[in-house]
């Protein structure tokens, strides 16, 4: 009662009111690093475009490995500066199959977009306790439709950001993925959405329903790779730049190494562009593989073996008469590995 007769509460002393912590009201804190100025791409448009004309409020974006799924979600923050975006954080900077990580549990994420809906809004927070986790998903939904009340001339985004590492997470455990579960609930019309993946079967692995509406991004035009290159190298001229988009195919996690690793040097930028073997980015490709291995099982993993066998160079339907597999699967297969395994004029390959 003296705590309550103060004008101002400590978050310790709102805490020990409500009788739990914050890692209970907020299980899942996201690790994405903030972006304070986002590079205008045609993927950031697109998807743009897509709200605006209100073309679907269940959107699935996927695209390759470092193509920018994250940042072209985190920019809504900034397109619609004045509505609502919750980003759900499911690769966790790569912990998301730590054991203490929890983030694919379906308690774990509704009470953390539960929570983040209601600080952002005002609305009842989501107490811990013992709850049936049917009862859990009802109260989601009921503040779903509170917040679209509340806010009922604005927009709110929920986003699953890596939603494929959730389902991924849940298959290394032996569990059933929920995440794919959420685009089964019916949304009140001023609310969206939308998930992120890879492409392939990391795609497929989120069962999106026939009313969600897919949306390829394809990374950085030569103009965005341009101004993202100037940031660090503001006098670079134009061959050079045209060089740098072609190199790295408009790839901005590439892009965001060969800058790393040029260290300002305007003379080793070049050298590594003007190299004659494809540009070495080893990291990169052990986190493209390790992720296509993961969820390339238990179809087709076995058939990862015959691809590598292949002689050069070879085509699809010499993979398809080696793994005995359908074209279908073998093209899911290719698909996954996109950004590893080179898929031109129907010959296929490792890039490297």
């Amino acid at each position: 009662e003296k705590l309550l007769e103060q004008k101002e509460l400590s978050k310790n002393e709102i805490l020990n009111i409500l009788e739990t912590t914050t890692d209970r009201l907020f299980p899942v804190n996201s690790k994405i690093k903030k972006v304070d100025f986002y590079i205008q791409t045609i993927d950031i448009k697109n998807l743009e475009d897509i709200i605006n004309q209100n073309e679907s409020r269940k959107i699935h974006v996927y695209g390759d490995a470092g193509v920018g799924k994250t940042s072209t979600l985190s920019s809504l923050k900034t397109i619609f500066p004045n509505n609502l975006t919750i980003i759900y954080d499911s690769f966790g900077a790569g912990t998301y199959k730590n054991v203490g990580e929890k983030r694919h549990f379906k308690k774990s994420i509704l009470t953390q977009l539960i929570n983040e809906i209601a600080v952002n809004t005002g609305l009842s927070l989501h107490i811990d306790k013992e709850m049936d986790l049917n009862d859990l998903e009802f109260e989601f939904k009921q503040q779903l439709q509170n917040a679209s009340r509340l806010l009922n001339d604005k927009k709110i985004f929920i986003i699953i950001d890596a939603a494929d590492n959730n389902v991924e997470a849940a298959n290394y455990f032996q569990e059933d993925p929920f995440i794919k579960e959420l685009w089964n609930i019916q949304l009140p019309n001023n609310v969206y959405l939308i998930m992120s993946s890879r492409d392939g079967l990391r795609k497929e692995s989120l069962c999106a329903s026939s009313d969600v509406k897919d949306l390829k991004l394809y990374g950085f035009d030569e103009i965005s790779s341009g101004l993202f290159l100037s940031k660090s190298y503001p006098n670079i001229n134009e061959e050079i730049s045209k060089k740098f988009h072609d190199r790295t195919k408009g790839n901005p996690r590439l892009q965001s190494y060969i800058i790393e690793k040029s260290n300002n040097d305007e003379n080793q930028l070049k050298d590594i562009l003007n190299r004659k073997e494809n540009i070495s980015l080893e990291h990169i490709f052990e986190d493209m593989w390790n992720s296509a291995i993961s969820i390339i099982q238990p179809i087709t993993r076995n058939h990862v073996e015959e691809l590598i066998c292949l002689s050069r160079p070879a085509t699809l339907d010499d993979y398809i008469l080696a793994s005995n597999i359908s074209k279908d699967n073998a093209l899911k297969v290719i698909d996954t590995f996109s950004g590893i395994v080179l898929n031109e004029n129907n010959c296929i390959g490792f890039l490297v």
